[in-house]
């Protein structure tokens, strides 16, 4: 009686862990894509930012000589 449940109760662990797995790795793609378009915005942001300190740097240096 037990081995005819347990023989019964294999294809749907079976499917419950292939459910589980797909979650999983949609989970972590979808993760990774946030956090890698949050790393590409921090980049600009940061790009920007040093362009200005340059052309201020520049600025100044040009307003010495003048």
């Amino acid at each position: 009686m037990f081995l005819n449940r347990l023989n019964a109760l294999k294809p749907q662990l079976t499917l419950f862990g292939a459910f589980m797995a797909t979650v999983g790795i949609v989970g972590y793609v979808h993760y990774a894509h946030e956090l890698e378009r949050y790393r590409l915005k921090a980049g600009v942001a940061r790009d920007l930012e040093r362009q200005s300190i340059k052309r201020l740097q520049r600025d100044e240096e040009f307003t010495k000589y003048v």
